[in-house]
Formats: structure tokens, sequence, C-alpha cells
């Protein structure tokens, strides 16, 4: 999806984007120092396919905002946000965050609303949630390491239905 990050110090500014796939799914790791992103009404008018991102915070911490909400995350803490609407991240300090992109009619057959969940905070720490955070983390170092292709593939289910199973519990 398109965006802009503007650096909150141009001169010591750092980061870097790993990237991958897990069947229709797109998984990325990204480090940076502070800085703001947002995806404007502008980015929107440019998107070709409508995708959801789950934004895990694997250190540091994030404000992400979108439709008038604002979800805080700490370490393990995930949010959603959508890109078929204009949202924001803030990092106030470094960061390190997992992203999973999601398109949009796959996500529908596991949440039937997932607008009216967008940054909505996750925590990370219990219940469910706690779950789906503590397997994207590991599946996430598996992936890296010598996880291979097809079987990569066949985990992107398991992620759907816990995604499904921790916002299920939740109020929309």
């Amino acid at each position: 999806s398109p965006l802009v990050s503007d650096p909150v110090d141009l001169r010591s500014f750092s980061g870097s984007l790993t990237r991958g796939r897990l069947g229709e799914l797109s998984v990325a790791e990204a480090y940076s120092e502070a800085q703001w992103v947002r995806h404007s009404r502008a980015h929107v008018s440019r998107t070709r396919a409508p995708m959801f991102f789950l934004h895990l915070q694997l250190d540091g911490r994030s404000m992400n905002r979108q439709d008038g909400r604002e979800a805080l995350l700490n370490a393990g803490d995930f949010t959603l946000c959508d890109n078929s609407r204009s949202y924001e991240m803030q990092f106030e300090g470094p960061n390190h965050m997992f992203v999973l992109g999601i398109p949009e009619s796959t996500l529908r057959r596991h949440l039937a609303a997932p607008e009216c969940l967008v940054a909505v905070p996750m925590s990370g720490q219990q219940g469910l949630s706690g779950l789906l955070s503590g397997f994207l983390r590991n599946f996430w170092r598996e992936y890296q390491g010598s996880l291979d292709e097809n079987s990569a593939g066949r985990v992107a289910g398991t992620i759907l239905d816990l995604i499904g199973s921790a916002y299920s519990a939740t109020p929309h």
C-alpha cells in the first residue's frame, strides 16, 4: 500500500524491511527509528487491492490511528488497519514491528466486519490475543529460519483461524 514516512530526525534515521509471502498473505518485519507513517486519502485513491494489515509490535511502542480510534501498542500487542481508508502510525523511538497483510475478502471469511475492529488494541499478554501474538512471533522466527514455502502456506489457515478467535471476544 502506498504511504509516506516522515522520520523525526532525518540525519540519524535508519530502517529496514524484510518481506515475504505466505500463500495469499504477505509478511514483513520492519525496523526503524522514530517516525510518522501516513496512509492518506491520496494514498487510498492509489491503492490497488483492499487489504487489512495486522500490526504486531515486537519491540518498542507505536500509536496506530484510524477511524477516530487510537491503539497504543507495546511489545506483543497488535491491532488491525484497513488500507481502503486513511490511517497513521507514530513511533516516538526505535520501532520493531511484524506486519501481516491479509486480502479483504480472505479476512472477511474469518471476521464478519473487520472494518469495525481497526485501531482496537489487542493485548499480547493473555487470552486468545496472547496466543495469537505468541504464535505469530514464533512463526516469524521459523519462517526466517528453515520453514519451507509449502509448510508456511499450510500455516496461513491456522493464523487466520487464530485471528478470528482472538477478535471473537472483542465487542464491535
